[in-house]
């Protein structure tokens, strides 16, 4: 789905979540006859050698993150540059991202069907919906995160969708001119 819908893949490099998401993408951006180099960007950090080779893989800044205790706070890059977080699963590195996430202001999107950390992610950000949330998507959709399905096409599909509408606001703010010019009237 992140590739089909043209989206590209902010990737840590550090885990067998992290190679399977990647290999995925790469394997799908290949059938499209599209360069993953491209639309797949991997952070290395210095603590850990990379887990897959596919994409443009760049040398973190950060040295390490899982500490908050880094000078200037700086956020993970994946995090930092990436317009939303999905977390998959996870233990206490997931809740690492999920709290770096919201340091930077970025939309949570928790899959909660592998349980872990993102189960108890979603259960924070729904505590939270109205603050985070409300005024981009309903609480509904955004409960489609907790879905009881083994269909990860549909699950991919559905966390894809609503990462687009997260990020698009609803507020329209309209300025225009009350002269009495005749063009006017319909406006």
């Amino acid at each position: 789905e992140i590739a089909d819908h043209g989206h590209n893949l902010m990737n840590s490099c550090r885990n067998e979540m992290d190679r399977i998401m990647a290999e995925g993408v790469h394997e799908r951006l290949r059938q499209l006859g599209i360069d993953s180099g491209k639309r797949i960007t991997c952070y290395v950090t210095p603590d850990k050698p990379p887990v897959h080779e596919v994409g443009t893989r760049i040398k973190s800044r950060c040295s390490n993150w899982a500490s908050l205790a880094s000078p200037g706070l700086d956020v993970p890059e994946t995090v930092e540059l990436g317009d939303v977080v999905v977390t998959i699963g996870g233990t206490d590195g997931t809740k690492c991202a999920a709290n770096w996430a919201r340091i930077a202001r970025k939309p949570l999107l928790p899959l909660t069907n592998l349980g872990g950390s993102a189960a108890e992610i979603f259960e924070e950000e729904l505590e939270d919906f109205d603050a985070r949330y409300s005024d981009r998507i309903d609480k509904s959709e955004y409960e489609t995160l907790n879905q009881l399905s083994s269909d990860w096409a549909k699950i991919a599909k559905d966390a894809i969708s609503l990462g687009a509408r997260v990020l698009t606001p609803r507020h329209v703010f309209v300025i225009m001119s009350f002269s009495n010019e005749p063009k006017m009237d319909d406006v």
